[in-house]
């Protein structure tokens, strides 16, 4: 016990943990899925019986069978706003096609007072519209995006990767 006081009191020289079990469960499963793209099935099953149960744990989802894009719509969901989207498109190299010159939509409400019931009726709605701030509004990708730009001054000799020059 005394290492979790320590850890909470911050006198700990150990990370913080980052990974949830649903992440693990999702590495799992598009590994396995990846592996049985190149005929090796020994993990397909194991995973298969741990997506399913993630999918239960979260609201009793139904079991369904683990194909590619199965599971990056599970990763797409379970990881929404833990900042694993950018990484993953680069990771399946689709992220041209889904990030290039795309105008994000952002969900603005409404807020109705109806006076003529009694008592005052107040709700609200959400209109789709166009994301406000010009940042965040266009979004784009290119290809030398799939990769990081190298630090040169640090590295004298090394090759600067394409589109980064």
């Amino acid at each position: 016990m005394k290492r979790l006081d320590d850890y909470l009191i911050q006198e700990n020289d150990q990370d913080a943990v980052v990974i949830r079990y649903g992440e693990v469960i999702l590495n799992l499963a598009e590994a396995a899925v990846e592996l049985s793209t190149y005929g090796v099935n020994d993990y397909l099953a194991v995973a298969q019986v741990a997506f399913d149960q993630l999918r239960s744990i979260h609201g009793g989802l139904p079991a369904k069978t683990m194909d590619l894009e199965v599971v990056r719509h599970e990763r797409r969901i379970d990881l929404m706003y833990e900042g694993f989207r950018y990484w993953d498109l680069k990771r399946w190299r689709i992220g041209e096609e889904k990030m290039h010159n795309k105008t994000l939509k952002a969900l603005y409400p409404i807020l109705h007072i109806d006076e003529t019931t009694s008592p005052v009726s107040v709700y609200y709605t959400l209109e789709k519209v166009e994301a406000p701030d010009l940042a965040t509004r266009v979004k784009w990708f290119e290809e030398r995006d799939y990769y990081c730009p190298l630090p040169l001054s640090k590295s004298p000799g090394i090759v600067q990767n394409d589109g980064w020059n």
